[in-house]
């Protein structure tokens, strides 16, 4: 539960404007990871469902008095890709995830972070699961004419502030905001929100594939990140169990979000019973 907002029921988007949706499982660092060749048995169970690998440096993101910056961290991240590039699993030294631009439905991103846990958990046993995150990044295209009323029409005045209020919202050019909330069962719900009338996009291009035509229509993004950051041993059932509870809530969250007549008309919103 998130205070006294009721679960709303499954739904799918048959338009949904997903950028990008990633499922990420941190563990007790092993350290041997370090060492490539002790990636190989790993690569040999995944190869046929992700023939296609990368090695790229892991960085962090430092904020300094010139901005945020990249700095690299000195360690290797594990990149395999399935054959259309439009879903990868990573393993570092202490994370694996998925990540995909394609987005298809809950039960296909969690049955390959349980698939990919239970390899972790096979070959190289870390102590402890320290965080699990859930992140859905919607970046909501408009027209660039009226876009404020399109807004307005789409999404829940009480999100919006100032560009929910006719009176204000002229004056608005830009929108930037961060929610951070806690559910009954004790993990967080952040919510990065805000209008972007130049375009573009807020997901960095998919290492090793082609880049996708940047779009230049106005968005509105709602990034939902659900995560627990307690440590509990690794079981890649729990994990599951979890990842399929924050995806109730991040659901919930987008519908208190958004208009019923946006998903209905504009996202296609079709009820699963």
């Amino acid at each position: 539960m998130i205070a006294n907002l009721p679960v709303a029921p499954r739904f799918t988007l048959q338009r949904h404007q997903l950028a990008q949706v990633i499922c990420q499982v941190r563990f007790s660092p092993v350290l041997r990871l370090h060492q490539q060749v002790e990636v190989a048995p790993f690569q040999e169970e995944v190869r046929d469902r992700y023939p296609g690998f990368l090695l790229e440096p892991a960085v962090a993101l430092m904020i300094t008095p010139q901005g945020v910056v990249q700095q690299d961290t000195g360690t290797k991240n594990y990149r395999f890709v399935d054959p259309d590039a439009s879903v990868v699993l990573v393993l570092g030294v202490d994370f694996v995830a998925i990540e995909t631009r394609e987005y298809v439905a809950i039960e296909d991103v969690i049955e390959r972070v349980r698939d990919a846990v239970t390899l972790v958990e096979r070959f190289y046993r870390p102590a402890q699961r320290t965080r699990l995150g859930l992140r859905f990044t919607n970046e909501l295209r408009f027209e660039p004419d009226n876009l404020q009323t399109q807004v307005r029409e789409a999404l829940n005045p009480q999100l919006l502030g100032p560009l929910g209020d006719p009176d204000v919202a002229p004056a608005v050019e830009t929108t930037q905001s961060v929610i951070q909330l806690r559910t009954e069962a004790g993990n967080v719900l952040q919510v990065i929100h805000g209008l972007n009338p130049q375009g573009g996009t807020t997901v960095l291009p998919m290492p090793g594939s082609t880049p996708s035509p940047v779009p230049q229509e106005p968005f509105y993004l709602l990034d939902f990140d659900a995560y627990a950051p307690d440590p509990v041993p690794l079981s890649a059932d729990a994990v599951a169990d979890q990842a399929m509870v924050f995806n109730d809530q991040i659901r919930t969250l987008f519908a208190w979000s958004t208009t019923a007549e946006y998903r209905s008309s504009v996202l296609g919103q079709r009820d699963l019973t």
